[in-house]
Parts: structure tokens; C-alpha cells; sequence
């Protein structure tokens, strides 16, 4: 499902800006307007970018990483997802590298990164940033665990993850997004 050489922690530049992708949503609560965590394989992600990478850039991509960081030490460095039309359904893989990308140009910020995210889903992370012109670089070990019980079937596990990955990555190349 994609290809990439991931790169032992050390041996990354962490001074690069890190740009950690959420997997996995649940359902809006009927009390508020946030959404719940992912459990499991979010708060991997959130475990594994604060071990590694405690002084580093983090930008965290999706409501719900947003939400936990923000019970967090680490500084979050926000960015605006600009009103486009691509953006107008913003909670996506390809339309968050578009507004970081964005982001980046504006304020003159390189585009060379660091990406984390679930391990499958990385490979497609890694490929839809270089198409948009990133250097991406992924370190070793992301976690692999699924959320059994979340709302997004995808994120349940590996059969169900690649069974939808395969209509989705039709669906990105039919669209020029992969």
C-alpha cells in the first residue's frame, strides 16, 4: 500500500516541524461540539511524538489530536485552514497537508518535515505530502495499534483498514490526490 524508508528516530532532524496525523474519530457527542478520542490508537500517536520529539515544532492534525494535546505540556503551534473550496470538508488527510502547506508558505517555512501516524496509515501520509511538494521524512516504530471500538470501521482493524484504504487510494488517484 505505498512504500517509504523509515528513518531510526536519531537520525532525524528535530528541528524539523512534525506534523502527526490522527487515526480515527468517534461520533460527535450529542452534549458538545468536540469529538471524543480515538482511545487507542491516538493517544499511541500522542505517546509516541512526546517521547521522541518533547522540544520539537508539533502540529496536530485532526480535532481529536487537537483535543488531547491541548490537555498537554508540549506547545502546539496552530496553523488557520484557509476557506477554499478543497478545505470546505477540512478533517482529511489531503485538505490538512493543503492548509499546511499553506501555512508554511506564508510564514516561509520550508516545506521539509517529519510525519507521524498510525504505521498503515503512514505510506499514504508519506506519498500525498510529496505530491504537494514536501520533503517528508517518517520515523521508525510508529505504532500500529487499530481502535477496536471506534466509529470509523476503517480504524477497527487491518482487514477493514485496507479493505477501505483500496477504495480510498482509487478514489485519490482518480482526484490527482495520490
Amino acid at each position: 500500500m505505498g512504500r517509504y524508508n523509515p528513518l531510526p528516530v536519531d537520525q532525524l532532524d528535530h528541528n524539523l516541524p512534525i506534523l502527526v496525523f490522527e487515526f480515527g474519530t468517534k461520533a460527535k457527542s450529542n452534549y458538545t461540539s468536540t469529538y471524543f478520542p480515538a482511545r487507542l490508537s491516538n493517544s499511541q500517536l500522542l505517546t509516541f511524538t512526546y517521547k521522541h520529539f518533547p522540544t520539537a515544532k508539533i502540529f496536530f492534525l485532526g480535532p481529536v489530536l487537537n483535543e488531547v494535546a491541548q490537555n498537554s505540556s508540549v506547545t502546539i503551534i496552530p496553523f488557520a485552514i484557509s476557506p477554499t473550496p478543497i478545505l470546505a470538508y477540512p478533517n482529511n488527510t489531503w485538505n490538512h497537508l493543503l492548509a499546511v502547506k499553506q501555512d508554511f508558505e506564508q510564514q516561509s517555512i520550508p516545506l521539509k518535515v517529519i510525519i507521524i501516524a498510525q504505521h498503515y496509515h503512514a505510506p499514504r501520509v508519506h506519498k500525498q505530502a510529496e505530491k504537494l511538494g514536501f520533503t517528508v521524512f517518517v520515523p521508525a516504530g510508529l505504532p500500529k495499534v487499530f481502535s477496536p471500538n471506534n466509529e470509523q470501521f476503517w480504524v477497527r482493524n487491518k482487514f477493514l483498514w485496507y479493505l477501505r484504504e483500496i477504495s480510498a487510494r482509487l478514489f485519490l488517484k482518480l482526484t490527482s490526490r495520490l
